[in-house]
């Protein structure tokens, strides 16, 4: 019940924060990608969303399992222990993405879009 939104909200801060962090990726205003290069660029996109994704899953599958294992064993809660696993879980997933928003904020303000594409180095 709570670990998919979280879940999507680690999706949408990793294509947000590819995009701060590698604005040279995306083709200007108007324009599309197209051909063999726009097909790799869109895999190598899908597949570092992926990977991140997963590597963020990490702790809060291993604290969830801590927690779940916990309620189940100890307190004897049985399934009862899921949803608190879960919530676990969604409350690590998203202290990530709240650490990593206020990371991407100091990397947008270094950011100047001024000179992306014209190849001049600020």
């Amino acid at each position: 019940m709570w670990l998919l939104p979280a879940v999507t909200l680690g999706g949408l801060f990793v294509q947000n924060a590819a995009v701060v962090l590698f604005p040279a990726w995306l083709p200007p205003e108007g324009e599309r990608a197209r051909g063999l290069e726009a097909i790799g660029q869109r895999l190598l996109t899908l597949v570092g969303t992926m990977v991140v994704l997963l590597v963020g899953m990490l702790p809060a599958a291993f604290l969830a399992a801590v927690v779940g294992f916990g309620l189940y064993q100890l307190l004897d809660a049985g399934v009862w222990a899921l949803p608190f696993a879960g919530f676990t879980a969604a409350l690590v997933l998203v202290t990530e993405v709240a650490l990593g928003i206020v990371a991407l904020g100091h990397a947008f303000d270094q950011l100047d879009v001024s000179v992306e594409g014209t190849g001049v180095t600020s």
